[in-house]
């Protein structure tokens, strides 16, 4: 019985632990450099593309067409959950945090009936400037 406190509490610790180094990993700003849709790379101006997170929970993202958003980000588990401020009839949307590296962020989210797929890199001397 004892034993298998331990290895639960072991566990545990190793799970908060990981979200405790999802939740430092993302904070920076992000660079698109690939978007797929049905398994075909989109041809976007990738250079417009990018979020920010940072320490104090708060996220910005920009896109093509001058598309904006703001506001407060929370991770679970795989997923990320954002909730735009910038907007009053916006509900609070996840996307999924498939792949993460102190300099690789992929993550997938539904557009339309299609899923996308973003693949960023970590934009490290704005990062520095922004934390």
């Amino acid at each position: 019985m004892r034993r298998r406190l331990v290895v639960v509490g072991l566990v545990l610790g190793v799970l908060c632990s990981c979200k405790n180094i999802a939740e430092q990993q993302i904070i920076g700003s992000w660079q698109a450099i690939e978007v797929m849709e049905k398994d075909s790379i989109l041809s976007l101006p990738l250079q417009e593309v990018t979020i920010r997170f940072s320490e104090a929970k708060q996220y910005e993202f920009k896109s093509t067409l001058n598309y904006k958003e703001a506001g407060y980000y929370q991770i679970q588990h795989n997923l990320i959950y954002l909730e735009d401020t910038t907007r009053s009839d916006t509900p609070k949307k996840a996307i999924k945090l498939a792949y993460l590296t102190y300099d690789t962020l992929l993550i997938e989210m539904q557009a339309a009936d299609n899923k996308r797929v973003m693949k960023l890199i970590k934009n490290h001397k704005d990062s520095l400037i922004n934390q």
